[in-house]
């Protein structure tokens, strides 16, 4: 607050509340903080390139169908391995650091590019 000549806190002797000015600049670091980790994760990406391909979907669409298939996916591709994030909700891309993400619907997911597998 010194440093900026702003006062950025109400204080009083049992609370501490954000000024509408601290709430603007909470929000601008909220804000910074989720795009530097968005670039953190990108960077991990790319760094480890191919080797690792990490694919999000639903516990019963992996059970019933995906792990079946996982051996087959492992002889046509011996240089890349799979690892799994089971989550029923969909997943941020770049937060979560998946690769491709599977889900059963009509395949309009807001900022995804969707192919339909079956």
């Amino acid at each position: 607050e010194d440093h900026l000549g702003i006062v950025l806190f109400t204080r009083t002797s049992r609370t501490i509340r954000l000024t509408e000015a601290g709430a603007v600049l909470y929000e601008a670091a909220t804000d910074t903080l989720d795009l530097l980790g968005r670039a953190v994760m990108r960077a991990r990406k790319m760094a480890r390139g191919t080797e690792f391909l990490k694919v999000t979907l639903d516990a019963q669409f992996a059970a019933k169908w995906l792990m079946r298939r996982v051996e087959n996916f492992r002889k046509l591709r011996p240089g890349i391995e799979l690892r799994f994030d089971i989550a029923y909700g969909l997943r941020d891309f770049d937060l979560d650091d998946v690769d491709v993400g599977i889900r059963f619907g009509a395949g309009k997911y807001p900022g995804l590019c969707a192919h339909r597998l079956l």
